[in-house]
């Protein structure tokens, strides 16, 4: 099997080297352990885990957990640094995916949505809750945010999730890339 190798501007908090699998089974154990893994069907990777499904994964036939594969928008705002346009080709979509899928300046925006979104309060304390440093209190914080954390479901359209999270209204990156 032969993996596709994208060079991109990572976003500072990435942490290298990583890949982004559809899985992490056989990919993860062999990229061995100083080897970051972000898996885009959501089992290991908490975000994409709780996205929302969309009517039409509910008709077809899937593996358990694999019926969310993260939307390339999502995964190219969570690796690329802000500021930066990523290249589509180098973000592919992996079988039905749960959006529509966008080029051009249309994919362009859907990623700056979802470094907005990634930015309003609850996606990032689930965000927070999973990749931070294990201490007493982040444990306690946790325990506590569990039920909320659990039950927590995120839009698979960028936009979708930008409104339900941080309110109404266009960020200003959005604005700026419409300006252009």
């Amino acid at each position: 099997m032969t993996y596709r190798r994208g060079d991109v501007e990572l976003a500072y908090d990435v942490q290298v080297p990583v890949g982004a699998f559809f899985g992490v089974g056989v990919a993860g154990y062999g990229s061995g352990t100083d080897f970051r893994v972000l898996d885009r069907m959501g089992l290991a990777d908490p975000f994409t885990a709780h996205l929302e499904t969309t009517d039409y994964w509910k008709t077809q036939p899937r593996g358990p957990g694999h019926e969310k594969p993260l939307p390339s928008p999502w995964l190219a705002a969570r690796l690329t640094a802000p500021g930066t346009t990523p290249n589509r080709d180098q973000f592919p979509d992996f079988g039905n995916p749960l959006i529509p899928v966008t080029v051009g300046r249309e994919f362009q925006e859907q990623v700056v949505w979802a470094r907005s979104a990634l930015k309003c309060d609850e996606i990032n304390d689930l965000m927070e809750a999973a990749n931070a440093r294990m201490t007493p209190r982040r444990f306690a914080r946790n325990f506590l945010d569990s039920l909320h954390n659990t039950r927590l479901r995120i839009p698979p359209d960028p936009e979708e999730a930008y409104h339900r999270f941080c309110g109404p209204g266009v960020p200003d990156e959005v604005r700026a890339l419409r300006e252009e």
